[in-house]
Order: structure tokens, then sequence, then C-alpha cells
């Protein structure tokens, strides 16, 4: 079996990600001190609102490997 593995960044719609079973890891963007979860805590409506309020760029961090490393050992038993 053959299973798929990406970060958000790759902006693959939901539609398609369910569709065919990728699993996703979020990236990290931070509004000053507050971090969110691309996809979690924050979807694009939010994520616009915040840009427009907020005085600073936002920034945005790589999803932390632990993340990777927990789907990765979910994905293994079905080989």
């Amino acid at each position: 079996m053959v299973n798929i593995l990406i970060d958000t960044t790759s902006s693959l719609p939901f539609e398609i990600s369910s569709r065919y079973r990728i699993l996703v890891i979020p990236q990290i963007i931070n509004f000053g001190y507050k971090s969110f979860y691309e996809g979690i805590d924050i979807d694009n409506p939010m994520f616009m609102r915040m840009l427009r309020a907020f005085k600073e760029i936002p920034k945005t961090a790589a999803p932390p490997p632990e993340l990777f490393v927990h789907e990765f050992n979910n994905l293994v038993p079905s080989g």
C-alpha cells in the first residue's frame, strides 16, 4: 500500500486530500507570540482577518518533526 504524507504548504485542496486519503501535517503560523496550526487552529478566513488587523507580517515555521514521526508510526502497520 502507498501512503502520501504532506504538509499544508502544498496547498492541496481538502477535497483532494480527503478523497485520496492523503495525510496533511499543518505548518505553524506565528502572529507575534501566538502560534497556530494551519487548518486546525486557524483557517483561511481567520488568517485573513488577523493579517488585516495585525501590524506585523506573520511568520511561518515548519511542522515539528515529531508530527511526521507520529504519522509515520501510525502508517507502518498498514504497510
